[in-house]
């Protein structure tokens, strides 16, 4: 099976408008999608011709256009409009999005190249994403992937969180033993 046989693929490239068409919502532009399956939408209004705009969803796999390294899945229950170069990727009910994820992201590297034409900046070839094979597994294997996936995400974000408020913690420490320091002298 090849991706474009498991899941709609969309380029999203909203058209400026003249119409002075405002687009007012939660947006996410490529700028918003982050390692380690991270997303920030931000609240804002563009100009855009509303036929030209694409939603996000939850489990949607999202992909920059241009020189991507990593995957993202929205898991955001509120959807989100989408900024330009951003690629969706609406997988079909039988496959699971973090399984679907893995996947790709492992042909990141190839897609990359085959994209690179000789031009400064390369951008994922249609042709090559829709072609990426997704290998026949059964869907309850598909979903033991996906929430190791999961897991392997939530971990990390516990992890940052937690080296944060280390940080944090230190920088406190760090502050009363000057305020002790300069209340001896």
């Amino acid at each position: 099976m090849q991706l474009k046989d498991v899941a709609e693929i969309q380029y999203s490239i909203p058209v400026a408008t003249k119409k002075k068409e405002i687009v007012n919502g939660r947006w996410l532009n490529g700028s918003g999608l982050l390692e380690n399956n991270q997303t920030i939408t931000i609240d804002t209004s563009y100009e855009y011709d509303f036929k030209s705009v694409l939603q996000v969803s939850q489990d949607d796999l999202l992909l920059k256009r241009i020189s991507p390294t990593f995957v993202n899945i929205y898991e955001d229950i509120q959807s989100a409009y989408i900024g330009t170069n951003i690629i969706r990727i609406r997988v079909k009910e039988e496959y699971d999005p973090y399984f679907v994820m893995l996947v790709l992201e492992n042909h990141l590297k190839e897609l990359n190249e085959k994209s690179n034409n000789g031009t400064r900046i390369s951008a994922i070839n249609r042709e090559s994403l829709e072609s990426v094979e997704i290998p026949n597994v059964e869907i309850k294997q598909q979903k033991r992937i996906g929430n190791w996936i999961k897991l392997k995400y939530k971990s990390m974000l516990l992890q940052e969180e937690l080296h944060n408020k280390i940080a944090l913690k230190n920088k406190l420490i760090e502050k009363q033993i000057l305020l002790k320091i300069k209340g001896e002298n």
